[in-house]
């Protein structure tokens, strides 16, 4: 680095820039005769230092200031300020410099992030320094408490925008397929889940991941293929009934091959009880491999379209079934899509809506194999749809005794005052609801932002206190 460098910042700064004690890019790039990458070094190095602090403006004509800070003993070198010095970095770097790779930006800052296991997961996973760039701008807002809701909240310029939109719409944006963050497409908009992933939450520990492989949950357009190898083990929290069904349904997936026997289900509930796990760890526990219908890509706005998607997909399941050495499962997730009532015929528009159900109906009376819907919406199926189901099974609301025993075996229990337990048993809530706070609390716990005013929130958010209650916290005092 060079050695005046620091000298220099600090002189100019006080000489045309004491009111405010910073200077900006512009301003600073104005003044130095030297080529930007050298500048993009030395800047690296004083922050690396803990000398020099750069604060990113998102909707001023600057688009970051620096600030010298007074010399002190050596900053303590930790993962979690390589981490907000890694994002500074490569925020800055997308500033000066044209980097297309993420090795080339390894190359270019030496030994600063060598370390840094995020970046050498983005590595193994082919991520390209767009990609980086913007998860960083993404937890630049985070820890700086802002919690981005859609891409106009990143600061993003409109051509890296237009990038990321490109990369989403053709399903290629490394950071959505690996699952560091959630992102939908929402009343016109690209929407972010505010909170990290938990696999994102681990890369910022520095803990390793595994990088999702294509073939995890191989697409086929008008369906998925899921290996019941890549099909995480996770606990099931049934009821007793439901509990004594699971068994029994797992016993008779090995039935069909006996038995040459058809075996169809419709597991029906409230959102978040568990309809889709319970297909996912019967396949984990009995080997099989499950067949997803892709509503998204059968439904189609073209005449006679849907109801030829929907034979496909059939045909598809009865080939792959007799090559097959194992049973197989054909899911059908929110079944109401395909499944509603039929309607009586008095435009065009009805007999086409008709169509497709009148397709569904005829498929499900020759099927052979195994057939699992679920739906959330049972009350929306037209009721020609029941009888062509050999069993039809609700996921129901945990009860008491259920809670109970989800409370017992969650690992966030610790952070709610001994209170809330005989709270929370008496309210009515899904395991979804409840995973969903663990892993909030988790980000905030590792983000150093929890306190009990902030769970208490969580538990609000996710609509369980509105039923009433409090967990138990002290209250302020005002």
């Amino acid at each position: 680095m060079d050695q005046n460098f620091e000298c220099y910042l600090k002189r100019i700064i006080q000489e045309k820039f004491s009111e405010t004690g910073q200077i900006g890019l512009n301003a600073l790039l104005d003044s130095l005769f030297k080529d930007q990458e050298q500048i993009f070094k030395d800047i690296i190095s004083l922050i690396r230092q803990g000398k020099l602090v750069a604060i990113f403006k998102k909707w001023e004509g600057e688009q970051v200031f620096f600030r010298v800070i007074p010399s002190k003993k050596g900053k303590e070198k930790n993962f979690h300020q390589d981490i907000r010095d890694c994002i500074v970095t490569v925020r800055l770097c997308s500033l000066l410099l044209d980097i297309k790779d993420i090795p080339s930006f390894l190359r270019l800052t030496g030994s600063h992030f060598s370390e840094v296991v995020l970046l050498q997961f983005l590595q193994k996973s082919k991520a390209s320094f767009d990609d980086l760039h913007f998860l960083c701008c993404y937890l630049d807002s985070f820890f700086s408490g802002e919690m981005p809701y859609s891409l106009m909240d990143l600061g993003l310029e409109p051509e890296k925008i237009l990038s990321v939109l490109n990369k989403v719409y053709q399903n290629k944006f490394i950071p959505q397929q690996q699952e560091l963050i959630t992102m939908a497409l929402e009343k016109g908009s690209i929407t972010l889940e505010s909170l990290p992933s938990e696999r994102l939450v681990k890369l910022l520990r520095n803990e390793s991941i595994e990088v999702i492989q294509p073939d995890k949950r191989t697409s086929k357009g008008l369906y998925w293929e899921l290996q019941h190898h890549a099909i995480p083990e996770v606990p099931l929290y049934f009821n007793r009934s439901e509990t004594t069904f699971f068994e029994l349904f797992c016993r008779l997936i090995a039935a069909p091959q006996k038995t040459n026997q058809s075996l169809t289900l419709l597991l029906y509930g409230l959102p978040g009880t568990g309809k889709t796990e319970f297909v996912h760890q019967v396949a984990k526990i009995c080997k099989v491999e499950i067949m997803q219908m892709n509503f998204s890509e059968i439904h189609s706005k073209w005449v006679g379209e849907t109801e030829k998607n929907i034979a496909k997909v059939f045909e598809a399941y009865a080939k792959k079934r007799i090559q097959s050495k194992s049973p197989l499962i054909l899911l059908i997730n929110e079944a109401d899509g395909l499944m509603s009532k039929r309607v009586e015929v008095s435009t065009s528009n009805d007999a086409f809506h008709n169509q497709a159900q009148t397709k569904m109906l005829e498929e499900l009376d020759r099927f052979e194999g195994i057939l699992v819907a679920t739906t959330n919406l049972k009350h929306h199926l037209d009721p020609a749809f029941f009888r062509r189901f050999l069993f039809c099974q609700e996921i129901s609301m945990p009860d008491t005794q259920t809670r109970s025993r989800i409370l017992d075996d969650s690992i966030k229990l610790g952070s709610l005052p001994a209170a809330a337990k005989p709270l929370l048993q008496q309210l009515s809530w899904s395991p979804a609801q409840l995973r969903n706070i663990e892993r909030k609390i988790r980000q905030f716990e590792f983000m150093d932002l929890l306190d009990p005013e902030l769970i208490q929130w969580l538990f609000d958010q996710e609509g369980i206190l509105s039923q009433g209650g409090n967990l138990g916290f002290a209250q302020k005092k005002v």
